[in-house]
């Protein structure tokens, strides 16, 4: 790991909300949340009191799947296992919440959801997000939909898949504000990444190696062997001999196939080709016209 002297100030960024709120879930929780992102749609449901005598009905942001495609798109098997692993992921959605920090004594929280349904019979989950959330994702939906999926199923960190989703929210400023082409970056204080990842106070304390170890490089580690899109590369930035923030440079990586492996099930396999003939597709069409790819 690196490290980078300041001697002066340096500006941040202000952070997306959503993306570098404040919360914490198991993984397969989180994975849920970013399937539901991607299915989420405009839902009508009746919210007639029992003491009105006509209807009324109101609108909701909700997502409505089969676990069977859930299970696909996560690229798990059909199994037993793999069921009681999503219903109790499902179950532990009623506890997951999200902060947005104003100051130091002002914030808000929201549960991600509303209303939750799991049926192992009828191979369905229902989710209604919160209205604040929801509608925002809803507005989102495009941008959630362009995760790659089979990358997400395959993290097992939560605190990789935070880097991940972090990092994907500050990939605005690639080549942009003194970037080099492909490049971006953002940096998080050791206290701001105890908070947004909501670290307890007491771990790690006084153990900043095995913070950096446990925290920062092996879920890092974890995510530049996972994801396709970009690595990132962390430095130590210290003033005199104080440790006092961490920077995560950002570099995309060129587009290439996705591998097929001997262990990929008959489903994976089949989307691994279509992505990779869409790849095809794309690079044909990059060839051609050059001009439509060209940077303004």
């Amino acid at each position: 790991m690196k490290e980078l002297i300041l001697k002066e100030h340096e500006n941040v960024l202000q952070a997306d909300e959503l993306s570098r709120a404040i919360y914490s879930c198991s993984m397969t929780a989180r994975k849920l949340i970013a399937y539901a992102a991607t299915r989420i749609q405009e839902k009508t449901i009746d919210k007639t009191p029992f003491w009105y005598s006509g209807r009324m009905e109101t609108y909701v942001p909700a997502a409505e799947f089969k676990i069977s495609e859930l299970l696909k798109a996560l690229g798990l098997s059909k199994s037993g296992e793999a069921y009681e692993l999503i219903k109790k992921a499902t179950n532990e959605l009623r506890h997951c919440s999200v902060e947005i920090k104003e100051e130091d004594d002002e914030f808000r929280i929201w549960n991600w959801f509303q209303f939750i349904q799991y049926s192992k019979k009828k191979d369905k989950i229902e989710l209604h997000f919160s209205n604040e959330i929801g509608w925002t994702l809803y507005g989102l939906r495009e941008n959630y939909c362009s995760l790659d999926l089979l990358t997400v199923g395959e993290f097992k960190s939560f605190y990789a898949f935070r880097f991940y989703e972090i990092a994907l929210s500050w990939k605005g400023m690639k080549g942009r504000k003194g970037n080099a082409p492909g490049t971006w970056w953002f940096q998080m204080t050791p206290e701001e990444i105890r908070t947004t990842f909501k670290i307890d106070d007491n771990a790690y304390s006084g153990r900043m190696n095995n913070f950096i170890k446990y925290v920062i490089q092996n879920p890092l580690d974890e995510l530049n062997s996972i994801c396709r899109e970009f690595k990132i590369e962390v430095l130590r930035i210290k003033r005199g001999r104080n440790l006092v923030a961490f920077r995560f440079e950002c570099t995309e990586l060129k587009e290439e196939k996705k591998k097929i492996v001997k262990s990929d099930s008959k489903e994976i396999r089949q989307d691994k080709r279509q992505i990779n003939e869409e790849h095809n597709e794309l690079v044909n069409y990059k060839n051609k016209y050059p001009e439509d790819f060209a940077k303004a």
